[in-house]
């Protein structure tokens, strides 16, 4: 059986996939962080500073995360940002956004604001994506290394079966 085993896991690579739904929503989040903030390291540290991470992302957290992005966004386009420190209410991070050059900071905070549960969740499936195939992989050569290691231990038992038996008939021919 081990050689079996270790044909089956020798012969094929497994590959991690989205299902259907999470990849739909992904997309959409993808698009949205590509065409709003296409600095996804700036991005993702922002994600990074959410503490419940996106699924327990309240209003709060998201207004500072749209602040995060918009930030990203201002730097990748060499425009003033604006501090936002977790001492400060969110509306003296906002307010001097308001007073930029035709409120082109607020509005692009606006519009992250609508937009970040679906970057965040995109940011967070990425990050799953690549830990799971870097641990499905570190399992499947695992698993080669077990299949061979059997394959091994079995071809010994047989050896030492048959071992076993030439000193048994040895002592049964006394």
């Amino acid at each position: 059986m081990a050689p079996l085993l270790l044909a089956l896991l020798t012969s094929h690579v497994a590959t991690f996939q989205f299902d259907e739904a999470a990849s739909a929503r992904a997309a959409a989040g993808k698009s949205q962080l590509e065409a709003l903030a296409a600095d996804t390291t700036c991005s993702a540290r922002a994600v990074d500073r959410l503490r419940g991470g996106c699924r327990e992302m309240d209003d709060q957290s998201q207004s500072r995360l749209a602040v995060d992005f918009t930030n990203c966004h201002l730097a990748k386009s060499g425009l003033t940002t604006y501090e936002c420190t977790s001492e400060m209410s969110l509306a003296d991070c906002t307010k001097p956004m308001v007073d930029s050059a035709a409120a082109l900071a607020f509005n692009a905070y606006t519009h992250f604001y609508t937009h970040a549960e679906s970057m965040c969740f995109y940011l967070q499936s990425r990050e799953f994506q690549r830990s799971t195939e870097t641990l499905v992989d570190q399992l499947h050569a695992s698993a080669q290394g077990t299949a061979s290691q059997l394959d091994s231990l079995k071809k010994d038992t047989e050896s030492l079966g048959s071992k076993q038996r030439s000193l048994l008939g040895g002592v049964d021919r006394l």
